[in-house]
C-alpha cells in the first residue's frame, strides 16, 4: 500500500522520514535552503527526552 502524505501547512520542503523501533522515533528533514547534505534529526524517547543534532554528510574541512 503506498504512504499518504497529508501536507497541512503549506510550507515548502520534503516532509520529514519518521522511524520508530522498540524504544525511539527518530524525525529526519532537510530544512530548505540547508547546504547539500545536512539534516535534522530529532530522537524521542518513551521517557519522554528529546535529542537534536544536525549531520553532514561532508568533512569538516569541506564546509568551511
Amino acid at each position: 500500500m503506498a504512504r499518504v502524505h497529508y501536507i497541512m501547512d503549506g510550507q515548502p520542503g520534503t516532509l520529514p522520514d519518521i522511524r520508530m523501533d522498540a524504544k525511539d522515533i527518530v524525525f529526519t528533514m532537510v530544512p530548505p535552503g540547508t547546504p547539500r547534505g545536512d539534516r535534522l534529526t530529532i530522537r524521542c524517547d518513551a521517557a519522554g527526552e528529546l535529542w537534536i543534532s544536525i549531520q553532514t554528510d561532508q568533512p569538516a574541512s569541506e564546509k568551511w
